[in-house]
């Protein structure tokens, strides 16, 4: 019996190193149809109460029909304004103060509407959620975009109200600090080298949970997930997340590095080429746009302004 301990233990040591390195996946995907096999295959082992999956918005459920006003646009403009490079060209950039852009960008939200990246997501959405997983949308949007994100969500058949266990407990418009920073340790069970890097040592921004989505305002979606999880006593066994974006998505594996927890991170990858041949052009026609915008509204002519939406949007 002595002699076959040491064989079981290492059995059992591998078996549980195997499950670890599954357990946490990093996967790249241009379908939506791959995170419905995931989360299928995270419900059948764990039951489908227990998992989570929160989608990112822009460029992964919905994308804007033009450029302007867009994810990848929004992206361009943050990048001119925070450029130390004197070289950088800046004859695009709307706005050389980040408050005077954030409404510059608020006011095209209230102008664009929004398609779903793939026509069969909304349907695909509702079958994850017809078989019990919770899901939410985690956002790096701010509350002060609450309206046109819940206009263009409904306009476009997603439906995430109730989805999270004990989400009516915050679910209202009104925005909330998600952590004080002399306690996000304790709270969030992180150690100080992730406070840090999480940039959770400086103060927080505001940000609300409302009708199913959970408006970040830019900050760390990893260190977010572990808010939403505290603030309403969430212990899922699974979480499945999704994002166009490989920093966020890297951002999510980060901030539960070490647990038990089980957690899958698609980088979705369908509007790639989208963004790529923006970032390559050479801008001129978001630049007209946005100079035609300015002209029709100084003009207070309510035709000329109608047209120019029209044409814009």
């Amino acid at each position: 019996m002595k002699n076959k301990l040491p064989m079981i233990f290492t059995f059992v040591f591998l078996f549980v190193l195997q499950g670890n390195v599954w357990a946490s996946q990093e996967l790249t995907s241009a379908r939506m149809e791959t995170v419905e096999k995931i989360v299928q295959e995270k419900a059948k082992t764990y039951g489908a109460q227990n998992v989570i999956v929160a989608f990112d918005n822009d460029n992964t459920l919905l994308k804007m029909k033009q450029s302007l006003g867009s994810d990848q646009w929004w992206d361009w403009q943050s990048s001119m304004l925070f450029s130390k490079d004197q070289n950088t060209d800046k004859s695009g950039l709307v706005s050389d103060d980040f408050e005077t852009l954030l409404d510059i960008q608020g006011f095209l939200f209230s102008l664009s509407s929004m398609l779903p990246v793939e026509e069969t997501t909304p349907s695909l959405v509702k079958r994850i959620q017809d078989q019990g997983v919770q899901t939410f949308v985690l956002t790096s949007r701010g509350w002060d975009f609450y309206y046109p994100t819940i206009r263009e969500l409904y306009e476009n058949a997603y439906q995430f109200s109730g989805s999270l266990k004990n989400s009516s407990e915050i679910d209202h418009p009104r925005s909330w600090f998600p952590y004080e920073t002399q306690d996000v340790a304790k709270e969030l069970n992180l150690s100080s080298e992730q406070v840090k890097a999480f940039k959770l040592d400086r103060p927080a921004r505001p940000v609300a949970f409302s009708r199913g989505i959970f408006f970040t305002a830019g900050q760390h979606k990893g260190a977010m997930m572990r808010v939403i999880l505290h603030k309403l006593s969430l212990e899922p066994k699974a979480i499945v997340f999704v994002d166009d974006k490989e920093k966020h998505t890297k951002r999510m594996q980060e901030a539960f590095e070490g647990t038990n927890l089980d957690v899958t991170t698609v980088r979705y990858s369908a509007e790639d080429e989208k963004v790529e041949a923006f970032e390559k052009q050479d801008k001129s026609m978001v630049k007209m746009q946005w100079t035609r915008l300015q002209e029709a509204y100084a003009s207070q002519d309510r035709k000329k302004i109608q047209k120019v939406v029209r044409k814009t949007f």
